[in-house]
Parts: C-alpha cells; sequence; structure tokens
C-alpha cells in the first residue's frame, strides 16, 4: 500500500509541464510495484486499481515517455517497468483488464507502433493480449499500420506478439488480420495457421476454403512463369500446400477439400508444369543430395524456389484421392501417375516425397481398376520391385512380356 502512495505522487512531478524526472527514484518505485503486483497479492492489486489516479499517471507516464522524451537507456528502462506492472495489474484480474480495456486501450495500441526494442515490444504486447481477453482488438485490427506492426513484432519473436496473434486465430479472425497486412508479412501468418490446425479441433474450415481458392489462383497464375518465380510466390505455394496438405488428412476439412474438383486439377498440372520445367536430376545425383539433407548440408538445396513444394503436391494428391473415386480419376486424366510413381526415391530437395509418393499411389489404385490398369501397361522394369511392395502391390509377369500389379497377399499365421 505504501509503495502506491509513494509512486502517485512521483509520476505526477514526472508528468508536469516543468517537472524534472528523477529516474532513479521513478525506477525503484516502480520495481517496487512490479514486485508486489507480480506476487499475486489481491488486496495491493485491488487498492492500485481502485486508486485511479494512479493508473491513470502510470500510463500517461508510459505515454510521455514514447511520445516525447528523447529515447536513452533510463526513460527505456522505466517504460519497460511501468507496462510490466500494467500487465501485472490485468494478469488474472477481470477487473483490471476490463479498466485498462475501456479506459486505455486507445493508448497502449499505439505504443506498439512507438516503440523499436525488442523488450518494450514484447511487454506492450502482453499489455495487448490481455485487453484482447476481455476487449477485444477488433478495431484497430483494421488499421493496416497497428496490424503490420503486429505481425512484424511476431517475426522479430516476441512471445506474446506470437501468443496474440495466435489468440487472433483461434478466434476466428485470421481473414480480418490476413487481408490487411503486407504481402511480405503474409507468410508468418500462415505458418501461424499451418501450427493451429495441426493441433486445433475443426474450427478453420471458412479459412481453409480461402486458403484453397488463393492456391488455385497461384496455380494458374505459375503455369506460365516457371521455373521463374519470385521467392515470395513460391513461399506463400509452400505454405498453401503444408497447410491444405495438414488439413486435408483431417476429418472435416478433407469432406470439403475432396469436393473441391478445380482444387485437384490445378494441383495435377502444377505437378506436371513442375516436373516438366525444372531439369530432373538423375538417381545418383537425388541421392547425393538426400545424404546431404540428412546430414544437413542442404542449405543450397533449402534456398530454392520449388524446395518441397513437389513432395506437398503429391502429398495433397494421394489424400483427395482417398477413398474418392471421382478424384482418383481426375488424377489419372491428369496424366501425373507417371510423375507419382517416377518420384518413388529419395530426393533431397523433397523430404518424404517416396513416402507421400507411396501413399498417393495407394490411394489413387485403391477400388479403382483403370488406374491399376495404367500403372499395369507402363513400362516398370526399371523400377526396384521393393517400392511397389511399400504401396501394397507385387509386379508380376503377363503373359511373358507385360508387368501387372496384383494385390500382395497376406501371410497367414
Amino acid at each position: 500500500m505504501e509503495t502506491v502512495s509513494n509512486l502517485d505522487p512521483v509520476l505526477s512531478r514526472a508528468l508536469s509541464i516543468d517537472g524534472q524526472v528523477d529516474y532513479e527514484e521513478l525506477t525503484r518505485l516502480l520495481r517496487e510495484l512490479r514486485r508486489a503486483t507480480a506476487t499475486g497479492d489481491e488486496l495491493l492489486r485491488c487498492f492500485a486499481l481502485v486508486h485511479v489516479s494512479l493508473v491513470k499517471n502510470l500510463v500517461a507516464f508510459a505515454d510521455k515517455i514514447v511520445t516525447t522524451t528523447p529515447s536513452d537507456p533510463q526513460s527505456i528502462v522505466a517504460f519497460q517497468i511501468a507496462v510490466q506492472c500494467m500487465v501485472n495489474l490485468m494478469s488474472n484480474s477481470k477487473t483490471g483488464k476490463e479498466m485498462f480495456a475501456n479506459e486505455h486501450a486507445a493508448t497502449i495500441t499505439r505504443w506498439l507502433r512507438s516503440v523499436d526494442d525488442d523488450k518494450s515490444i514484447n511487454y506492450v504486447s502482453a499489455a495487448l493480449l490481455n485487453i484482447d481477453h476481455v476487449h477485444g482488438l477488433d478495431d484497430v485490427l483494421t488499421i493496416p499500420e497497428f496490424a503490420c506492426s503486429l505481425v512484424e513484432a511476431g517475426i522479430r519473436g516476441a512471445e506474446f506478439a506470437i501468443l496474440l496473434l495466435q489468440n487472433i486465430l483461434e478466434t476466428k479472425r485470421f481473414l480480418q488480420l490476413y487481408t490487411i497486412v503486407k504481402e511480405e508479412k503474409k507468410p508468418f501468418l500462415l505458418q501461424l495457421l499451418a501450427d493451429s490446425i495441426g493441433r486445433l479441433p475443426i474450427v478453420f474450415l471458412e479459412e481453409i476454403h480461402i486458403i484453397a481458392n488463393e492456391f488455385k489462383k497461384i496455380c494458374d497464375n505459375m503455369m506460365s512463369s516457371i521455373p521463374s518465380v519470385s521467392p515470395l510466390v513460391a513461399s506463400q505455394l509452400a505454405l498453401f500446400l503444408e497447410i491444405l496438405g495438414s488439413a486435408s488428412c483431417k476429418n472435416g476439412y478433407s469432406e470439403c477439400l475432396q469436393e473441391d474438383a478445380a482444387l485437384v486439377v490445378s494441383s495435377s498440372f502444377l505437378l506436371r508444369g513442375i516436373h516438366e520445367c525444372i531439369a530432373q536430376k538423375s538417381d545418383r545425383e537425388s541421392q547425393k543430395e538426400a545424404f546431404e539433407s540428412v546430414k544437413g548440408d542442404n542449405k543450397e538445396i533449402k534456398s530454392r524456389p520449388f524446395y518441397g513444394v513437389k513432395g506437398d503436391l503429391i502429398r495433397l494428391l494421394g489424400n483427395l484421392a482417398f477413398a474418392h473415386k471421382p478424384n482418383q480419376d481426375r488424377i489419372r486424366e491428369s496424366g501425373v501417375i507417371p510423375i507419382i510413381l517416377d518420384s518413388c526415391k529419395l530426393d533431397g530437395e523433397n523430404p518424404f516425397i517416396k513416402e507421400w509418393s507411396i501413399l498417393a499411389i495407394r490411394n489413387l489404385c485403391e477400388k479403382n481398376s483403370e488406374n491399376q490398369n495404367v500403372i499395369r501397361l507402363m513400362d516398370l522394369k526399371g523400377m526396384d520391385p521393393t517400392v511397389l511392395h511399400e504401396f501394397g502391390f507385387t509386379m508380376t509377369e503377363e503373359n511373358g512380356s507385360q508387368i501387372g500389379i496384383a494385390p500382395i497377399q497376406k501371410l497367414s499365421k
């Protein structure tokens, strides 16, 4: 209680027109308040919150530092501790959150666009996260400067900015934020969405629909520009594929995506375009790059514009074909089954492409005699028989000349 009573007049003097800020005394008192509020002393917290002039002066002092005081180590430290005090007053206190949200949200949101050191950015983000829990930041999310500042804070690694962005995604405001930020910041949001889809229940159906449409647009545009594609577009494409690949294997999302015939066609033709326009490596080259990738010597490989894209396209097509004959037929008609078969090998540029190809062939052939015939009529004499064994088929001589496939018989116990 004494800390609150001593701090308020010091803050008032610091805010006066001619007041000289005694940073030594002020910082000492702010540290005492931070320590006291961090211990969970509810009596002290309540006393501080009802001490309206303290909260008002605390916010006004931090705002003065941000907007008028030239940056120096003392003022920056004082600002950081002041914001930490605000966060402590809000933490686990609905009353505290509502007070700051209703009376000081506009001021605090402005700070995110004004501070430039990582610690200050993180502390301001923590304050905004508390405010968002009770008030929501929908109004400021429509301001491009704020939206970009928040995403930039996440890109810089501010822990509470990332938590705030995750909260925005999980409360159905992803599209609101995604549509307003600059193109170069969108990949970070897409990565957060990909992470959320992997660990949360089916809550992003609208987002998945939008992502699928954006992906199809990129596919259509890229068909005229392969292999010269900007790094930004290549990055977005890779993230779209990561999201769609992850979603297409989860019940709820998969049914929605499987009904999108255009998605199947666009993915198939992009796979053909990449396969035909990018120089194919020999088996020796592929194995060498795969070995380098396992050792971690793959920085140059990872920098290539289509790193991982071919494998992820095959993964997506395999998932879209699962127990879905119309999609099995569409993929066959697009002519990519030979490409998928040819991809059943190690490839340092496409981690797990062999496994995704094996799974895709299995899903394409299951209960689909037409697709089985395509493989039966192909010249597979140069293919390692163990590859076909891995996805549930074996190579058999037919009439002494052609290669066919037949289900592997299970061994009796």
